[in-house]
């Protein structure tokens, strides 16, 4: 496997985790939290990363420090989420919300009224003992392991 391939394999683990928190938020009706749209962000980064290395010429050393830097900010995000929801870390006083000057009282009474409340330090989905953050830091370790693998083997491409 040469390297640019094991680069684009970790590319599409991050979006396999990308649409695995789709398919909970969407087909599982799971709504996520504020924390949960912050750990996606970086695999969006990761995955518009891979589409623009496959059209250009972006070096290969450029993507591979990409990588590591936001698999490890996903997955730092990803601990402290499980922290907040293990009551070991204090979470986010406010989850996020839309504008609201521009909407009459009784607009923004049925916005709020039919919001989900998600809370970030409720757990709504676990297996084996570990909660979806917590399996998302353990998948973003993977990721950085990968990644670090990366830059420090011999054979570049």
């Amino acid at each position: 496997m040469t390297p640019r391939f094991f680069a684009h394999t970790l590319i599409g683990a991050s979006g396999l985790l990308l649409v695995a928190a789709l398919g909970f938020e969407h087909i599982g009706e799971l709504a996520p939290c504020a924390l949960c749209y912050t750990q996606r962000y970086p695999h969006y980064a990761i995955v518009l990363i891979g589409v623009l290395s496959l059209v250009t010429a972006l070096p290969q050393r450029a993507v591979q420090i990409s990588g590591l830097i936001l698999s490890g900010t996903a997955g730092l995000v990803a601990a402290y989420h499980s922290g907040v929801e293990s009551g070991r870390f204090e979470g986010p006083s406010t989850c996020t919300s839309n504008e609201t000057t521009s909407l009459s009282v009784d607009d923004l009474f049925a916005q709020v009224m039919s919001a989900p409340i998600v809370r970030c330090d409720d757990i709504a989905w676990s297996m084996f003992g570990l909660s979806m953050a917590a399996w998302h830091a353990v998948a973003c370790a993977v990721l950085v392991f990968g990644w670090a693998w990366l830059l420090i083997s011999p054979r570049q491409v």
